[in-house]
């Protein structure tokens, strides 16, 4: 039976893991319902508090318990943050390839972000929370939740130098992989903008660029025909390098 210290200690799970739940892909959209968001937080504490229990110390004073209720909703949120960042890439990605495929203005709700990004942002969002799922990085995700326990010992401090450097180099591999994600894209798209303007100065009574907008959105959705597959490897190799440094 448990006793008060038990559920003190549950707390400090459940925080926690709502913390870093209000930022995992597919649930961070304001769309989910917050008695969802609570019901999967109370599930998965559930599962871990008896693997981190024996973690927690006798906390006896109001000052460390609001201090350790600090910690664990920063360490939680934290994890949340940097993995929501990582997941963004797509939506950057995305943009890059509409604003080169005349698709800018083709909007789509994004259950992610919840806004009305381009039609191809959200294709990337909605796959690659498809494939994170699917695969089951959550999992890993969850896993390293745990490790936190381990890594930040409740009479340890958390270094503010070590998050802030791990986020800067994260928020820089976002670019990166976007940058890559789209490359295909962009270089079917600049050279079919440099063809056209060309031809725009040979013939300049002919308006090519309104008239060519069609062909430049069938090129952009044959090459995510060919592609998709590579994409769909490339978003796994992306999570499982990430997540396995998370």
């Amino acid at each position: 039976m448990l006793n008060n210290f038990s559920f003190i200690n549950f707390f400090f799970v459940l925080l926690k893991t709502f913390s870093f739940v209000c930022f995992l892909p597919g649930i961070i959209g304001s769309n989910i319902s917050p008695l969802i968001r609570c019901v999967v937080s109370i599930a998965i504490s559930i599962i871990i508090y008896p693997i981190v229990q024996e973690a927690f110390i006798d906390i006896n004073n109001i000052h460390l318990i609001t201090l350790t209720i600090i910690r664990e909703i920063f360490i939680g949120c934290s994890m949340g943050i940097i993995l929501s960042i990582l997941m963004s890439f797509l939506h950057l990605a995305g943009h890059f390839v509409s604003s080169t495929s005349s698709l800018s203005t083709a909007t789509l709700l994004d259950p992610h972000f919840n806004d009305h990004p381009s039609v191809l942002s959200a294709f990337f969002v909605l796959m690659g929370t498809t494939a994170f799922f699917v695969m089951d990085f959550h999992h890993i995700a969850i896993e390293s939740l745990v490790k936190t326990y381990d890594l930040f010992p409740l009479t340890a401090l958390v270094s503010l130098s070590d998050w802030c450097d791990y986020l800067t180099q994260s928020l820089a591999e976002v670019f990166k992989k976007a940058i890559n994600l789209s490359c295909p894209f962009l270089i079917l798209g600049t050279v079919s903008q440099l063809c056209l303007g060309l031809l725009n100065k040979l013939i300049p009574q002919i308006q090519l660029f309104y008239l060519m907008m069609p062909v430049q959105m069938m090129i952009c959705y044959g090459t995510l025909f060919l592609c998709t597959n590579v994409l769909l490897k490339f978003l796994i190799i992306f999570f499982q390098d990430k997540l396995c440094l998370f």
